[in-house]
């Protein structure tokens, strides 16, 4: 039996919710809880089929043109979420383009300087893009414990990124960039 949630019919009957609870009152009906969800209300196809006789409404046509919007504006984010993702994929093209060339740019020195400390400088005191809090992924993956020996793995893979950030407030040390990211949850992520 199709239901609908107390917004879905207001905008079957194209009226407001105040309106919608009145018509309910009026017409003596209790409103439903959803079968998987007990916080949500719901009516019945019949109840809005009744609502929309007694107040010489069109359900019909409503529900038709409120589905028809609902697909054509689901078309369109979808086409603008593919967009968006190649346009991604390019940027990152880009960022590792870049980056490429700037190491090679960069003087024997200044190479060997970066790959011996694994220092990351950075004129800013934020947390560059694509960059995540190490402390972050541990909390969120439940390996606070396990904090030093995953820091001793990252670090032996030279993909910890150390500097000197401030995140909410407090000086961080230790980040993971996109690799990084990628090698942590191959190893550690619950999946």
């Amino acid at each position: 039996m199709k239901t609908y949630t107390m917004q879905e019919a207001c905008n079957a009957l194209a009226i407001d919710t105040a309106t919608l609870f009145r018509w309910m009152r009026r017409a003596g009906m209790k409103v439903e809880t959803d079968e998987q969800d007990k916080r949500r209300r719901v009516l019945s196809h019949s109840q809005l089929a009744q609502l929309a006789k007694l107040h010489h409404r069109s359900l019909a046509q409503q529900t038709a043109k409120t589905e028809s919007i609902d697909e054509t504006r689901l078309a369109q984010l979808e086409q603008r979420i593919d967009a968006l993702e190649r346009a991604m994929q390019e940027t990152r093209q880009v960022l590792a383009r870049l980056t490429a060339e700037r190491y090679s740019l960069a003087s024997p020195n200044e190479k060997t300087a970066v790959a011996s400390s694994q220092r990351v400088a950075f004129a800013s005191s934020t947390l560059p893009d694509g960059y995540v809090l190490l402390h972050d992924l541990l909390k969120e993956h439940g390996l606070l414990r396990q904090r030093q020996s995953i820091t001793r793995y990252l670090k032996a893979k030279d993909l910890l990124k150390t500097g000197n950030w401030k995140m909410r407030g407090h000086p961080v040390n230790n980040a993971l960039d996109e690799a990084g990211q990628a090698e942590f949850m191959k190893e550690f992520g619950n999946g």
